[in-house]
Parts: C-alpha cells; sequence; structure tokens
C-alpha cells in the first residue's frame, strides 16, 4: 500500500473489508526443522481488482507435527482456505499432515519452478502483488535471492552429468518464506480480473431532437 500505481500519482490502496470477507484465501508453507517452517497467506478477490495480497507471514524453527498441525488449522479456522500448497524435505510429514490431522495439503509441482519465478516477477513489475505491512522479512528475502551466475544447475543424461540450461540460487541465502510465496501465487487467480467496460455516453444530439 506504500507503493504507486505504474503511471499514475495513486497510492495502491490496502484491501477493503468487503474485499476481504469475500475474498479467496491460499496458504503456502514450506516445512522444515532446523530450517524453519514457513507459512504465507494471500488473499485475492477477482470481483474487485487483480490485486493479490500478502496478508500474513510465520516462520519458526524446531516446530514439531502437532504444532505445525495446530498452526496451520488455526490460520485455515481465520481464513477457510481454498488450496494449501507448499513443499517440503519429507513427503512422509506432509502424508501425516493429511492423513492423521485431515489437513487437506497439495504438493507443490518442482516441475517448471524457473516459469512460476518469472510469472511472479512479472506480477511484482506490474505491482500485482501487493505487501501488507507486517511482512517484512518476506520482502527482505525476495529482495536478496538471486542466481549465482557461474553455477548452472546439473542433471543426469545416461548417467553423464550435464547442465539443466538453470542456475543455482547464491547458498547461504534464506528463502524458507519466499517459497512458500512462490508455492502459493502459483495458486492465486487474480490474473482472471476483468476491469468493468467505461460508460458509454450518448452522442451530443443536434437539431429539433
Amino acid at each position: 500500500p506504500n507503493c504507486i500505481e505504474i503511471g499514475t500519482t495513486n497510492r495502491i490502496p490496502a484491501p477493503s473489508q468487503e474485499f476481504l470477507a469475500t475474498a479467496v484465501y491460499i496458504l503456502g508453507f514450506d516445512t522444515g526443522y532446523n530450517d524453519p517452517t514457513a507459512l504465507v497467506v494471500l488473499a485475492y478477490n477477482t470481483k474487485f481488482s487483480n490485486k493479490m495480497y500478502c496478508i500474513a507471514t510465520f516462520q519458526k524453527s524446531q516446530m514439531l507435527l502437532p504444532e505445525v498441525a495446530s498452526k496451520i488449522k488455526q490460520l485455515d479456522d481465520k481464513y477457510k482456505f481454498a488450496a494449501m500448497v507448499g513443499d517440503s524435505s519429507n513427503l512422509q510429514l506432509i502424508e501425516t499432515l493429511r492423513e492423521t490431522y485431515g489437513l487437506p495439503l497439495i504438493k507443490a509441482q518442482k516441475l517448471g519452478k524457473l516459469s512460476h519465478q518469472l510469472a511472479l516477477n512479472g506480477d511484482l513489475q506490474t505491482r500485482s502483488v501487493v505487501f501488507m505491512p507486517g511482512n517484512e522479512e518476506l520482502i527482505k528475502q525476495l529482495s536478496n535471492l538471486t542466481w549465482n551466475p557461474k553455477k548452472l544447475k546439473m542433471t543426469d543424461d545416461n548417467g553423464k552429468r550435464v547442465p539443466t540450461g538453470e542456475y543455482e540460487e547464491v547458498e547461504g541465502q534464506k528463502n524458507d518464506l519466499s517459497d512458500a510465496f512462490l508455492y502459493a501465487h502459483h495458486y492465486s487467480r487474480h490474473q482472471w480480473y476483468h476491469a468493468p467496460k467505461p460508460i458509454m455516453r450518448p452522442a451530443f444530439m443536434t437539431g429539433d431532437q
């Protein structure tokens, strides 16, 4: 909301109560233990605009499984998520959260991650993504994460290591919140907004009519 719409002097507004009351909420998550478990809440409402708002973020290290489930349920009770999507290095953890705690978690698809990142970058550049106050750590991560131009990702091809054409991220940068944000963004449909057509005024009529 501190940013200005492109090509104008108008500040981007915070979402109204009407916007939030009928918004679609999405949870992005990235679970870990020594690395923090990260949760990101996004909201969009195509009845109002093409904006996707980052509402809230959460991160904490060394969370046990019941704590993770309790936190997600707490957020779901508040926001009624349309989707909960994310990743974990431990697939067993996600399946346990699904089966034992009844959380309908969706495993993020890593295939095409670069395309997702480019789409997100496009939304950031056009200011379709808006960060509410309190999400400064996520903003910091997004600002600091960069590619290592000297280190290409490698893959096995018939027993040989060949470059994939994609670069690796610079090592040592925190990316838990940014990954959770990326996963949730991929499930947002804020781009489906259609601006109302302008009202056509009748042409000025002349003569005796």
